[in-house]
């Protein structure tokens, strides 16, 4: 799997040292590798062939063979694909067309307005704002939408039946973005530090069982298909918008022979902010068309306020 990755910007420094700057960023996924079942596409093969020799298999016919699960190949969907099938001894060529699978693809849009005054001793400030864009069928080799962790190995191209309606926005599709943190130091040595970001929420789904593909309805509700109706990836709105502050507070204490004690106090989230980061995307009971009665529901939050207190010590 690779990538390629475009970036144009420019950057103005002010006569004052302020930094100002602006870039373009475009990624497009070029080549995935994916796992995926290729069961119905060689049942297809033989039957429009005719050359299944069962004779091979103590009479088994493809479709016994090739239930659905029997044969999955790490390649790059949307491609046509040569093969070795062991139960005929023999290499075959399945289409593009027979898999059914898409091209994975994968595409990032950004622009990125950039202000920096570095620290002169006082105070510093960096601040940003991003508009980006990101859709496709492939969000990587995890997925954060259904909170698959098995790399490379995701239900997403599993079956044809379920990357239908795989293409839109992809979960980590934010499209504004802004961050600012900074710093301002006191006479006396005490130094105050923020951090501060906003950004909107991320697309929703409803997965569900699908309607026709036998294969893809034994994963249960994992299709883009609910209550039996086609829901295109990230077309059912987004959560909470997100907001977040925290704050920061370092006074040294010198004390005798070089040494010192560095208290530093962190109040994460300062104003207890709650917004919804994720809601539950099973929109199909597990077997059935019927309604998962927590579709929508919030299970993650944003983390509460919290708050540390530090201390080091520094002695020759």
């Amino acid at each position: 799997m690779y990538q390629s990755e475009y970036i144009l910007g420019y950057e103005y420094i002010m006569d004052s040292g302020i930094q100002l700057g602006v870039r373009g960023i475009y990624r497009n996924l070029e080549v995935a590798l994916e796992d995926l079942a290729i069961d119905a596409a060689v049942i297809d093969y033989y039957n429009s062939s005719g050359t299944w020799d069962a004779s091979k298999v103590d009479g088994a016919s493809v479709e016994d063979i090739f239930g659905g699960f029997h044969q999955y190949v790490l390649t790059n969907p949307g491609n046509d694909m040569r093969i070795y099938i062991p139960e005929q001894g023999e290499y075959i060529n399945l289409s593009a067309a027979q898999l059914r699978y898409p091209e994975a693809k994968r595409q990032y849009g950004a622009v990125e307005f950039t202000f920096k005054r570095p620290f002169d001793g006082r105070w510093s400030l960096d601040a940003s704002y991003t508009w980006g864009h990101s859709w496709g069928n492939n969000e990587g080799y995890v997925r954060s939408d259904n909170g698959q962790t098995d790399s490379g190995l995701t239900t997403n191209f599993d079956q044809p039946g379920l990357i239908q309606g795989g293409y839109g926005n992809l979960p980590n599709d934010r499209r504004h973005t802004v961050k600012a943190f900074g710093t301002y130091s006191f006479d006396m040595g005490l130094r105050l530090g923020t951090n501060f970001m906003w950004q909107t929420g991320r697309p929703k789904n409803c997965f569900g069982m699908h309607p026709t593909d036998v294969f893809a309805q034994a994963y249960g509700s994992e299709s883009f298909y609910c209550q039996g109706e086609l829901n295109s990836r990230g077309s059912l709105g987004r959560t909470d918008d997100y907001w977040n502050l925290d704050l920061n507070a370092q006074y040294p204490i010198e004390l005798a022979d070089n040494q010192r004690l560095l208290v530093s106090l962190d109040v994460f989230n300062v104003f207890n902010d709650d917004a919804v980061l994720e809601v539950e995307e099973q929109g199909d009971l597990d077997g059935t068309s019927e309604p998962y009665e927590y579709f929508g529901r919030a299970y993650y939050y944003q983390t509460p306020r919290s708050i540390r207190l530090g201390f080091r010590y520094d002695f020759n």
